[in-house]
C-alpha cells in the first residue's frame, strides 16, 4: 500500500497518521476519539492491502 492511500484511509476514520524518525515507524493517532496509538513498520505498510490496513492497523472506535 502506498503512504499516501495509508494516510487517506487513516484521515477518512478520525486518525492521524504521521511519520516517527525516532521510532522509524508510522504512527498512527485517533483524532476524535480515544485510541491506543499504534506504530506500523513502513516495511510493513508495503504489504498491506486497503483491508488490511484498516481492521488491522486503524484503531476501533469506542
Amino acid at each position: 500500500m502506498l503512504e499516501s492511500e495509508a494516510m487517506r484511509l487513516a484521515a477518512e476514520r478520525s486518525c492521524e497518521m504521521r511519520w516517527d524518525d525516532d521510532q522509524r515507524c508510522w504512527v498512527i493517532l485517533a483524532v476524535s476519539y480515544d485510541a491506543d496509538m499504534v506504530c506500523l513498520p513502513a516495511a510493513t505498510l508495503a504489504r498491506l492491502d486497503a483491508d488490511e490496513f484498516l481492521r488491522e492497523w486503524i484503531p476501533e472506535r469506542p
